[in-house]
């Protein structure tokens, strides 16, 4: 329950378990980090771009020169105490992202850098760093038929062979990307960033089992797409590397490690070498699904 907009509401199916509330705040929302011990940060040199911290009352997520999230102890309510400046679009996607999967860490969730589409034959995750291709992949299979169930965040479930949890409502590209939805009849607007953000057909369930899980080695040099598996011991290795938020939580690390280990033993984790455009070649979205949930 938020209102801060966050894309298509659902219909209400009973009271909800977490409720966000913004209120504008005069920071300090600069470098400084907020009190109480350090439980997950992102900063490149002297640059932080975000620190998650416990101070005894409260989890604090802060989004540097933007807002402060207050999250409760019960992780059921959160205040965002934003700058008065800070646009509406801009804290939805805060909300979405980085929010969502601190609050997951801390409920014990494993929570990846991923996007998801979903198939007849099975789900695949494209999980990497950003700017490595997985929003641009789910598009491109969802070109070719996939259904889409969510970008950026991927939540998995506990079991032993893991499935996705929880859509997303939008699907974000960079504009360099944009054209390969040109004549698709989806519902596209550009956003403050400058990306579009695009609403192909969705997954009907709110979970779903995992057929695969590829990194994408983006290509100009080749024009052949190409598959190689990894090997489990490998693969938890290589997944561990694209957590949503970098935790230094103990117990949080060792929440998304275990995740990482099950995903990587019972799923095929491939890396692809895809040619990269645009142009994207036709039916390069079917053929990599193809391949990585038939091998």
């Amino acid at each position: 329950d938020s209102d801060i907009a966050l894309g298509q509401p659902l219909t209400a199916a009973g009271p909800p378990d977490l409720t966000v509330r913004r209120v504008d705040a005069e920071g300090p929302f600069g470098d400084d980090e907020p009190g109480g011990e350090r439980i997950a940060q992102l900063a490149l040199g002297e640059r932080r771009f975000y620190t998650g911290t416990d101070n005894g009352a409260h989890y604090v997520l802060r989004i540097h020169g933007i807002c402060d999230f207050l999250v409760d102890r019960s992780l059921s309510t959160i205040e965002c105490r934003a700058q008065p400046s800070a646009e509406a679009e801009l804290l939805s996607l805060l909300v979405r992202g980085g929010l969502l999967a601190f609050v997951l860490g801390l409920r014990g969730a494993c929570v990846l850098h991923a996007s998801v589409v979903e198939t007849d034959g099975g789900s695949v995750a494209f999980v990497g760093g950003s700017g490595q291709g997985k929003s641009t992949l789910a598009a491109l299979t969802c070109r070719d038929g996939a259904r889409f169930v969510s970008d950026d965040l991927l939540r998995l479930d506990e079991e032993v062979r893991p499935s996705w949890v929880g859509c997303s409502s939008e699907l974000r590209l960079r504009p360099a990307a944009a054209p390969m939805a040109e004549g698709e009849p989806w519902e596209a607007r550009q956003t403050m960033d400058e990306r579009v953000a695009l609403r192909p057909p969705r997954s009907v369930g709110a979970v779903g089992l995992l057929g695969a899980v590829v990194v994408p080695a983006p290509t100009r040099e080749s024009t052949e797409l190409t598959v190689t598996r990894i090997e489990p011991l490998a693969a938890t290795f290589a997944l561990s590397a694209f957590p949503r938020l970098m935790w230094e939580l103990p117990a949080v690390l060792a929440t998304q490690f275990a995740g990482v280990a099950r995903l990587a033993d019972a799923v095929p984790l491939y890396r692809a070498s895809v040619p990269w455009g645009p142009p994207f070649a036709a039916g390069l979205g079917a053929d990599l699904l193809s391949a990585v949930l038939q091998s």
